[in-house]
């Protein structure tokens, strides 16, 4: 029996993006996978991957699903997004990316900009917050943005995660 009511969820994952039905009470109802490359390399240590991907990812297993299940798609009243954390991208006010996608196996290293000294330093050094401090400083890629390709972080109208680019591209 088809359900009434349909919930679509979006899996994108490193490797491919995962389109799935479930009814209400989540019995998984059918699915669709479309495989990618998890990423591209310019240089040792660097992981990204065209933005695009994911969104063409989406699309198509939607397509996959309403021509193979056109009675459950045309019952979906709900969707959900889940992704890949730590993986950034970076948009115009249109929502274009602006460079590939930064993922979360990317090991790239920002420098340390704030460095504490004086009061800040002992009180850090105190509650154990100098390195936490300096880690966030140069993991975070957008301060390695900020730091090597300043004129991509000064046309960047939104810092996305893979789910809020796929979020902004499902809603406007």
């Amino acid at each position: 029996m088809t359900p009434d009511k349909v919930i679509l969820s979006l899996d994108c994952g490193t490797q491919s993006l995962r389109a799935l039905l479930f009814s209400p009470d989540g019995e998984p109802l059918d699915k669709a996978q479309i495989p990618y490359d998890p990423y591209f390399s310019e240089k040792p240590g660097w992981a990204e991957q065209d933005p695009e991907i994911y969104w063409q990812s989406a699309c198509d297993a939607c397509k996959r699903l309403s021509n193979k299940r056109p009675d459950l798609f045309s019952k979906i009243t709900g969707v959900g997004v889940t992704t890949q954390r730590n993986s950034m991208v970076n948009v115009d006010d249109h929502g274009n990316p602006l460079r590939p996608a930064i993922i979360w196996l990317d090991q790239r290293k920002a420098r340390q900009v704030y460095i504490p000294r004086g009061l800040m330093k002992i009180i850090y050094r105190a509650i154990r917050m100098e390195e936490p401090i300096r880690k966030v400083q140069i993991d975070g890629k957008c301060n390695w943005l900020r730091q090597f390709q300043l004129e991509v972080w000064e046309k960047t109208h939104k810092y996305l995660q893979v789910s809020g680019f796929l979020n902004y591209r499902l809603t406007g």
